[in-house]
């Protein structure tokens, strides 16, 4: 009987990490950086340095395994943005990018992505003198919902994967509690 309950205690909780690896949207400032060209990316300040007008920084998302199911993307700027530019949604099955723009001083910019192809890349671009573009947050609409509402930095929001982990470790403890009177 025990070895049964530590099977389904341990199926439980491999279970719960899925679901918790998956629960936050695919792109963060965490994971921002991974794609881009003659720009920078410090992540500790979440800043973006440009080398040149029309450079770019975002995420590689990849054609291996691209992204689909999200209908769009909103990227808030700490203090505004510096300078007008764009984000970029490039698509591996040959649709063409899609391409927002967004102008010096606002608060946030929300690109659209075509939820049935295959996302490969979004990125940043400024026009212009280069500025340093100080991101704030970041949240994604998937498809069927509505657009992505405003925003809080991290630190200030739940995390519902360390809140969906919580569940298999009170199963967890109720086995061992349960286990030990038999």
């Amino acid at each position: 009987m025990k070895r049964i309950l530590s099977v389904a205690v341990a199926l439980v909780m491999v279970l719960a990490l899925g679901v918790c690896a998956f629960a936050d949207d695919p792109l963060t400032l965490d994971n921002f950086g991974t794609s881009g060209w003659d720009s920078e990316y410090d992540a500790a300040t979440k800043t973006i340095t440009f080398s040149g007008a029309w450079t770019g920084r975002g995420w590689w998302i990849g054609t291996d395994a691209p992204m689909t199911g999200y209908e769009a993307i909103t990227i808030e700027f700490e203090g505004g943005a510096a300078a007008a530019g764009q984000v970029v949604c490039e698509y591996t099955d040959g649709s063409e990018s899609d391409v927002t723009t967004f102008a010096a001083g606002d608060a946030s910019v929300t690109a659209v992505i075509k939820p049935d192809s295959p996302c490969s890349q979004i990125y940043v671009q400024i026009g212009g003198d280069p500025q340093p573009l100080v991101l704030k947050a970041v949240s994604m609409a998937a498809k069927g919902t509505s657009a992505p509402a405003e925003t809080t930095d991290a630190a200030d929001s739940p995390d519902t994967g360390i809140a969906l982990a919580v569940i298999p470790a009170i199963i967890a403890i109720g086995a061992a509690a349960v286990s030990k009177k038999r």
